[in-house]
């Protein structure tokens, strides 16, 4: 029952709102996986992970340079920069830089704990 509730409270953040944050979707995503209560401070190693696996999936791609790779895609310079260094960011800046990459939401997030 809580898994289904929580399903939907994430269903509906997505459907409904263009800014769900990394932090909410894993605070939610830790609530379902151990049914603990959610608490308010994430980790923030876990966006240091997620920013050296978007560093790790730019240099890749040939990239050496975060500034060339984010001229190339119309991206911010400095917010591109803040994200590959552990910033926070909305599911839809992560889903454009998923679809640049041509990895699934389920690849990208598969080794992150």
């Amino acid at each position: 029952m809580e898994r289904n509730i929580g399903l939907s409270i994430v269903a509906l953040w997505v459907k409904y709102s263009r800014t769900i944050y990394i932090h909410t979707l894993y605070k939610v995503i830790i609530l379902l996986k151990n049914k603990l209560p959610c608490c308010m401070n994430v980790h923030k190693a876990r966006f240091r992970k997620i920013g050296e696996k978007i560093k790790k999936l730019r240099k890749s791609a040939g990239y050496s340079s975060y500034e060339n790779f984010a001229m190339d895609y119309e991206l911010s310079r400095m917010y591109y920069w803040q994200v590959e260094n552990g910033r926070n960011i909305t599911l839809e800046y992560l889903f454009n830089l998923l679809n640049i990459f041509k990895v699934s939401p389920k690849d990208f997030f598969d080794d992150i704990d």
